[in-house]
């Protein structure tokens, strides 16, 4: 995004959230045999998804997809409020 190759990132991106989408499935097949202690890393991959997803909203902004941005902005917006309780408190104003 920093050098202006605005396609190559977002193809990048769309790669990223491929591989997490698939690293999420098959984290939530072994949750159930996991023990407790392991349950944390749902919160791993929903950082790394929102950090995925920063880097998409302001791949958007500069291509001039508002309207796709302000949809990533929503999903962002769930993922921190619905999914994990954690992720809100650390993504508050300062």
């Amino acid at each position: 995004i920093q050098t202006g190759s605005l396609e190559k990132a977002q193809k990048l991106i769309d790669k990223a959230l491929a591989n997490l989408q698939k690293l999420k499935t098959k984290e939530l097949d072994k949750q159930n045999r996991l023990p407790l202690m392991f349950h944390n890393s749902t919160f791993v991959t929903n950082k790394l998804h929102i950090m995925i997803l920063e880097n998409q909203i302001r791949c958007s902004i500069a291509m001039g997809n508002r309207g796709q941005a302000v949809k990533q902005l929503g999903e962002a917006f769930h993922i921190l409020c619905e999914d994990d309780n954690k992720l809100s408190y650390l993504h508050m104003p300062q």
